[in-house]
């Protein structure tokens, strides 16, 4: 009888994107490929770009996060994820309004239910998207082909999804499931005297609030640009 298990947990080594041109991120080659025994045309295919990168998967965690711990000694930024984690954490709760406290803000479903608490000891994740990524991706490329070596800074991306059908989901450490806030749907009358009349700065202003009340934030724009 085969006693292999085929249920093994497999874990990925993610990693943010060393630039979008392939040619900057060369001097990192060589030693990723010590690191990760990842051949050289495969790396430049994953370190460059404008999103997180599965840079490689396995069942070895602590293989994975010795590998990750040699990578951030040069400096770049990467983590281990586990599988599970991601399938489990199920689909994103939409909120509808924001309740502003003294040094805190509780984000509202529409039941007025309180969704999350971000206050100064929470460790948040905020992941910034447009529904309309395609004209963002256009904007890009025009420029690329302009001129090769520009790129679109992560504030120039931020601003656009400000403006354009913007998405923010946001993570907090020992929740499972993220909350949603759509441009479109939410009610930021609840901003009370910090309403603006356009509904971009209104998205600002909230993104702004969740920040500042958070003990630390984290932002993310690659997700949905690609």
């Amino acid at each position: 009888m085969n006693n292999f298990s085929t249920n093994r947990e497999r874990y990925y080594l993610v990693m943010r994107p060393i630039s979008e041109d392939m040619d900057e991120a060369e001097e990192y080659m060589e030693r990723l490929r010590e690191v990760t025994g990842i051949d050289h045309i495969t790396l430049r295919q994953r370190v460059t770009g404008s999103a997180p990168r599965v840079l490689k998967t396995g069942t070895g965690e602590v293989e994975l996060k010795d590998m990750a711990r040699e990578i951030k000694r040069d400096g770049l930024k990467c983590a281990v994820i586990k599988k599970s984690d991601i399938k489990g954490g199920g689909r994103p709760r939409k909120a509808a309004s924001v309740e502003l406290l003294s040094k805190s803000l509780r984000l509202l479903g529409n039941d007025r239910e309180p969704l999350v608490t971000i206050d100064a000891s929470s460790s948040t994740l905020i992941v910034l998207a447009s529904t309309d990524y395609e004209r963002l991706n256009s904007k890009r490329l025009a420029r690329k082909a302009l001129n090769k070596a520009a790129s679109i800074s992560k504030e120039e991306v931020v601003q656009f999804i400000f403006r354009h059908s913007p998405v923010m989901d946001i993570y907090t450490d020992g929740s499972a499931e993220a909350v949603r806030v759509y441009g479109s749907r939410f009610n930021f009358t609840s901003l009370a005297e910090e309403m603006r009349e356009a509904a971009s700065l209104n998205f600002e202003t909230l993104f702004k609030k969740i920040g500042k009340a958070a003990g630390s934030a984290m932002i993310e724009t690659g997700f949905g640009e690609t």
